[in-house]
């Protein structure tokens, strides 16, 4: 009585699908916080706009004609600072939506555009989110300690930091996961093939 060979058990766990709902997850929240930055940006940028005044009184600042340039330069400076957060924040949100092209059906293309989201996750770590950090951190003393008019918009520039930090980790995290996880699941994807077609 021959015996048929039963069928080969298939493996539920599909790695490349973790895969690509963890690169999915990471570019949504990247997304959300980089649309978080552009609206507090755009915010920042609206309130400076419409509240600069560098009209003092006797209880502020003297009436020094240096004092009035100084206040307008700092002020031109704070509102192209919320300028830059709004326009690097862009950076964000478009490395966010790499991995939404991300399918199974097309591999070259998903693996191609998984290097391109590490490249720029590693490029938004090391000098976007701290560039933007960093205009935060500036527009915070500028509001607190130089500019009179813009002491009530100082929670605007803690928002930025805040959300910059929380942007920092998150592309670390992704970056990581793209350069090392990523590849020991092909590995053994590859060695569970091979194992297939014994």
């Amino acid at each position: 009585m021959s015996t048929e060979a039963a069928p080969a058990n298939t493996d539920r766990f599909n790695p490349i699908a973790l895969e690509l709902k963890s690169l999915k997850t990471f570019g949504v929240i990247q997304m959300v916080l980089g649309g978080i930055l552009a609206t507090i940006g755009g915010v920042g940028l609206i309130l400076d706009t419409n509240k600069k005044d560098c009209s003092f009184t006797f209880d502020t600042h003297s009436f020094f004609k240096f004092d009035v340039n100084e206040c307008k330069n700092l002020s031109n400076d704070l509102i192209g600072m919320d300028g830059a957060c709004l326009g690097l924040s862009i950076w964000v949100i478009v490395t966010g939506a790499i991995p939404m092209f991300m399918t199974q059906k097309r591999e070259t293309e998903w693996r191609s555009l998984r290097l391109a989201f590490m490249v720029c996750s590693i490029i938004g770590a090391s000098a976007i989110v701290p560039t933007i950090g960093g205009l935060g951190l500036t527009g915070l003393i500028l509001r607190r300690h130089k500019l009179p008019w813009a002491v009530e918009t100082w929670p605007t520039s803690v928002a930025i930091m805040i959300t910059a930090f929380l942007t920092f980790v998150l592309t670390i995290v992704s970056c990581s996961y793209s350069l090392c996880c990523a590849p020991k699941q092909e590995k053994e994807q590859s060695v569970s093939a091979e194992k297939h077609h014994l």
